[in-house]
């Protein structure tokens, strides 16, 4: 993603998180910065659940990373949007 890499060289960590691949339970803040979140999209794509973005996004808000929701995802993924309780969500770690 365009986000990551030009910012990959002033920060260290970067989770991106897609609905499948799950949420590892217990992660730390410890050397993350960042939590991109977004659907998968095409054909084949997996419907994303609501309650799974927003256990994230208050995982982040708790911990102080930055959060940035990229997509709904889906066939068609631009009908979906990327709207999470009626806005965009396009947070940015802070550089040091």
């Amino acid at each position: 993603m365009l986000l990551t890499q030009r910012y990959s060289k002033q920060i260290a960590g970067v989770i991106s998180c897609y609905d499948r691949a799950g949420y590892p339970s217990g992660v730390r803040s410890h050397g993350i910065h960042w939590a991109i979140v977004g659907g998968e999209s095409g054909p084949k794509s997996r419907e994303i659940k609501t309650d799974w973005v927003l256990s994230i996004k208050d995982s982040c808000d708790y911990q102080g990373l930055a959060f940035y929701f990229k997509q709904w995802g889906g066939v068609n993924k631009k009908k979906n949007g990327r709207k999470l309780l009626g806005r965009t969500w396009d947070d940015m770690p802070k550089v040091v």
